[in-house]
């Protein structure tokens, strides 16, 4: 075993691992952002379906999206989406009741 070869590939592993995660915090940023842009929408329609006697659940719409996921996005990655469009969807709706 050759310690100094170790070495090397583990700072050159770490390094590579700052990239990915470098790219990875790029990327939630840009997720974070449109999350709150989004945000800024569901108090809009809050508003509107307050304003106009509107129920707060929309399945209807909800299942939308779903079907807009499963139709894009196949296996593990629709599942992904799913689980994480869940929370979002219950999150707007809780907002949407205030």
């Amino acid at each position: 075993m050759n310690i100094e070869l170790d070495i090397l590939t583990f700072y050159s592993e770490m390094e590579d691992l700052d990239n990915l995660r470098t790219g990875i915090n790029e990327i939630d940023n840009q997720i974070f952002s449109l999350l709150i842009q989004r945000l800024g929408l569901v108090y809009n329609i809050g508003s509107v379906k307050k304003n106009n006697n509107l129920e707060i659940l929309d399945k209807e719409r909800e299942n939308n999206i779903y079907s807009r996921i499963d139709s894009q996005y196949k296996g593990r990655n629709g599942l992904f989406l799913k689980d994480i469009y869940k929370t979002v969807m219950n999150e707007s709706k809780r907002i949407q009741k205030e």
